[in-house]
């Protein structure tokens, strides 16, 4: 059914080029369609000797499958984990990472995730909050030799979504690969364009280039060595990036001189899960112009080429 829904939302909505608003309120519907469906169907039991990840094959690099969140969507936070823990590619990890201050240890986290604990799932809690900077931040330093795939905590993912980042990852193997990325827009003095004014996400450029800038909504994959070691620099990402870990690591891919490839299969939108959009880090950044005052602050500090 989930299948059935995403054909639907990509053959009659985004191939479509009516009326936006339109489009709008066909996937406002869509997705009230998917969440109905995904409650019903994750809340059916479920075996757990189904293991929703690798413990049979040795790979040379582990994936390991890394994100956050928060006090607004601990609740649903389990419905984006179910939906990775099914996924025809099966990673070595996934880890969610919690900030010790914002919980009180596992006794305190809903039933249903410390449940997906037995098909895989591992909880860690880290000693600083550094909001969604917390999805890449740890899996980087505890894990540098291997490959990380960051996923957001909003969102119904395909059950291809990983098989699709590491197909990608075989062919371009020194390369960021994503599912989502934006087109950067420069302006004829070389200097970039208001984000607002980037194409969002086109379907017809994938790369690899180093002008695409990933959205980790629809999942990204890092290979080793592929982001400037700067990246951890905690100091740097809280002064002057602390709400757009998007556009942070983008620049550090460009500090290493590392290149995006973006995935054909997922040119729509995917699915988000509706009771998690209380609180969205996007609208405070793309309404209120966040996100051109800190990709500002980045680049006064860093001197990156986009060429």
């Amino acid at each position: 059914m989930l299948r059935f829904l995403y054909f639907i939302n990509f053959n009659f909505l985004n191939k479509n080029n009516g009326n936006r608003s339109i489009k709008k309120i066909k996937y406002i519907i869509l997705r009230k369609i998917a969440n109905f469906w995904v409650n019903f169907l994750y809340r059916l039991p479920f075996k757990h000797k189904t293991i929703g990840i690798n413990n049979n094959v040795k790979r040379q690099n582990k994936v390991i499958v890394s994100l956050t969140t928060f006090p607004a969507r601990i609740n649903v936070i389990w419905i984006a984990i179910e939906s990775l823990l099914r996924q025809t590619y099966r990673p070595d990890e996934i880890i969610l990472w919690l900030a010790k201050d914002q919980f009180n240890g596992l006794d305190n986290l809903p039933e249903k995730l410390i449940e997906q604990q037995k098909r895989g799932l591992s909880i860690r809690f880290c000693d600083e909050d550094l909001r969604s900077h917390k999805k890449y931040y740890y899996a980087f330093k505890e894990y540098p030799k291997d490959i990380i795939i960051t996923v957001d905590d909003d969102v119904i993912y395909p059950k291809n979504t990983l098989e699709v980042l590491i197909e990608l990852n075989k062919i371009y193997p020194n390369n960021i690969c994503c599912n989502r990325a934006h087109l950067i827009k420069m302006k004829k003095d070389k200097t970039i364009e208001s984000y607002k004014k980037w194409t969002h996400n086109p379907a017809g450029f994938i790369g690899p280039s180093k002008l695409l800038c990933p959205t980790g909504v629809s999942g990204v994959l890092y290979p080793p060595n592929s982001i400037d070691l700067e990246v951890l620099n905690k100091d740097s990402i809280r002064s002057l990036c602390f709400y757009a870990d998007d556009l942070w690591l983008k620049i550090m891919s460009l500090k290493n001189n590392t290149s995006v490839i973006k995935s054909s299969n997922f040119s729509y939108d995917l699915f988000t899960i509706e009771s998690s959009q209380k609180e969205s880090l996007g609208e405070i950044n793309v309404a209120g112009n966040k996100n051109d005052e800190q990709l500002k602050a980045v680049l006064n500090k860093y001197n990156v080429p986009f060429d």
